[in-house]
């Protein structure tokens, strides 16, 4: 390698890991030696980094404690082998001592499975979780069922991220009373300041039509006359506004979908149906 500047021969400074020309003395890059021998490139041009792992929030430690595994290389004696496997089964136990790793476990298993089961997509997941972890650290779990705490999380997270999810959706998953769940939302929400959009009932349409098998020109008509209805029935749950929606363009367009049909994927009385429509009829006509 030649020095850009004299075209001396530049050489190796192995104490200051630097290459320097042997003729003028200039520096021409920085580099640290890696355990392998091979050197890495630290100047601003350098595009190879090396980085910690990054956190997860679906481990209770954030996935930066050393595990110990239970695979033991098939040199090793069988007794050898037995004290590995208990040395690993012991820092498992060690791990799970601490009240907060145990609870964190649980919560995450729980939060997960939920999540799982609502189709919540795996960020806010993670987000689900780190949530509850904050609430813990500010004792707000204290004195309250752990399903109250788990749905309430998982409900203002799909609401921040505009996920189709109610409340009633929630307690009926958990068997719980919606104002219970409702009661920790706010909770939260004015705890941690947190800014929750207004809900798009368009996303509720899209969910509801994907499920009664409603045409996809009917289902982008629903969309449209969200627009025209959705100040005029303001006050009202998303879900019985879209329900009301679908059955209004199925019947328009006469496609066979019945009132208890929507209601039971909508989780509404069918008067919530039925009187939306009417609503509806007397907004467009």
């Amino acid at each position: 390698m030649k020095c850009p500047e004299c075209k001396g021969k530049v050489v190796m400074d192995y104490e200051r890991s630097e290459k320097v020309c042997q003729e003028c003395g200039l520096v021409v890059r920085n580099v640290r030696f890696r355990s392998n021998g091979s050197d890495e490139e630290l100047n601003e041009n350098s595009e190879n980094y090396r980085h910690r792992k990054n956190i997860s929030h679906r481990t209770y430690d954030g996935g930066l404690s050393t595990v110990m595994s239970k695979r033991v290389n098939g040199n090793v004696d069988g007794k050898t082998a037995g004290h590995y496997r208990r040395m690993s089964k012991m820092d498992r136990r060690m791990k799970l001592q601490e009240y907060r790793n145990r609870l964190m476990k649980d919560a995450i298993i729980e939060i997960e499975n939920q999540c799982s089961k609502l189709n919540v997509p795996t960020s806010s997941t993670e987000d689900a979780i780190d949530f509850f972890e904050k609430c813990y650290r500010r004792n707000l779990t204290q004195g309250r069922a752990e399903e109250v705490v788990y749905s309430s999380v998982i409900y203002m997270i799909c609401r921040r991220d505009g996920i189709p999810i109610t409340i009633d959706e929630m307690a009926e998953k958990y068997g719980l009373c919606s104002k219970q769940i409702s009661r920790f939302y706010r909770t939260l929400k004015d705890r941690f300041e947190v800014e929750i959009p207004l809900q798009n009932i368009s996303v509720y349409i899209e969910k509801y039509s994907s499920d009664l098998s409603v045409p996809n020109p009917m289902m982008i008509q629903s969309k449209k006359l969200v627009r025209e209805v959705e100040l005029k029935m303001s006050g009202k749950k998303p879900n019985g506004i879209a329900g009301s929606i679908i059955y209004y363009i199925s019947e328009k367009n006469d496609f066979d979908l019945s009132v208890k049909e929507i209601s039971d994927v909508c989780n509404v009385s069918w008067n919530t149906i039925y009187y939306g429509y009417k609503d509806i009829e007397n907004v467009v006509e």
